[in-house]
């Protein structure tokens, strides 16, 4: 690949969208993480004074994360079909997997990476920033498409 091809692949939506999702939602796991192994410390020791501070700090960088990914989306990257479908997918997928709680989980998938992540998942609950963040890329990708409908819609009449 010479320069000015990889300078073109670079502008399309993809690249930043699939990258952006995985460093959104790794963010949010490692964050999910973090919060349930020091849940696991305030436990064993009783010292809840890191627990109430993250409590309440948590909840305000997810918002700036689902927020500044909103800018990403329906700001930054131009009107595309895929950026939306990618956004929903990667929602409905983790929500998914939140809900499978409700149905039977087939016994083959629990050794694979979809059941560590099932798992990983319940561990966390059902207030984990991952949860939210996925809720926001549902609602991301509905907008998205509503937009790249409209930018259509306008080209069209034009």
């Amino acid at each position: 690949m010479d320069n000015s091809s990889i300078k073109s692949f670079l502008r399309s939506p993809a690249p930043i969208t699939i990258v952006s999702l995985a460093v959104v939602y790794a963010l949010a796991f490692a964050i999910d993480t973090a919060f349930y192994q020091l849940k696991k410390y305030t436990k064993a020791t009783f010292d809840f004074r890191y627990t109430r501070i993250l409590t309440i700090i948590v909840p305000v960088v997810v918002v700036i994360g689902i927020l500044a990914l909103t800018w990403l989306a329906l700001h930054y990257l131009p009107p595309s079909r895929f950026v939306a479908t990618a956004f929903m997918v990667s929602g409905v997928f983790v929500i998914g997997a939140y809900l499978s709680v409700f149905v039977g989980f087939p016994s083959w998938l629990r050794t694979t990476i979809i059941g560590r992540f099932r798992y990983a998942m319940m561990n966390f609950g059902f207030k984990a920033s991952i949860y939210y963040i996925a809720s926001a890329c549902i609602i991301i990708g509905i907008a998205a498409l509503r937009r790249h409908a409209l930018n259509r819609q306008s080209f069209q009449d034009k």
